[in-house]
């Protein structure tokens, strides 16, 4: 017998001693639930039987219900594309004077689900998407992603040898000292 099965032969007991009982106090204290408890399970097998007896899933069931629609989230990521360097507020007016009601937050809340909040990830993201043949840079994407070059390039190198990194200049008398 699963775990679920045994729950609800429990509240079933609970039903049943309670009218044996007829005291839904006194059947409540001895099987170690509370009375609300006992009228929610009453209320449960009277609708729908045995069937609503069974433990039902917590939590969340789907997307949230405050979630833009599809349709919303693709004309946020379009014009994320086209724009990569503007930030939330100005997606949000701009989508909203083309007749896209969207707030602020809703824009970051897409950024956040497609990891692209920050400028350097949404730079990579237009990267990406330029590489692929199909997809045509205009002249504004061309010169941010020529501006940033060197944001667009990994911070973060990882070698066995660090040694190996220094440049061979380090020996040259002519290349400037740190110290």
């Amino acid at each position: 017998m699963t775990a679920s099965q045994q729950i609800t032969k429990r509240k079933l007991s609970l039903l049943q001693l309670a009218e044996e009982l007829g005291n839904v106090s006194r059947a409540c204290q001895l099987m170690g639930y509370h009375r609300d408890s006992f009228y929610e399970i009453k209320r449960a097998f009277q609708t729908a039987g045995v069937a609503g007896l069974v433990e039902q899933k917590r939590g969340p069931r789907g997307p949230h219900p405050n979630r833009v629609s599809p349709e919303v989230e693709t004309a946020i990521l379009d014009f994320c594309l086209k724009h990569p360097t503007k930030g939330s507020q100005f997606v949000a007016n701009q989508l909203r004077l083309s007749g896209i009601e969207v707030s602020p937050s809703d824009v970051r809340g897409v950024w956040q689900r497609h990891d692209i909040l920050t400028r350097h990830q949404r730079l990579l993201r237009l990267e990406a998407q330029a590489c692929d043949t199909t997809y045509v840079l205009s002249d504004e994407q061309r010169r941010l992603l020529e501006r940033a070059g060197s944001d667009v390039i990994p911070q973060h190198v990882e070698s066995s040898a660090p040694e190996a990194m220094l440049p061979a200049q380090l020996g040259d008398p002519s290349f400037p000292s740190t110290k």
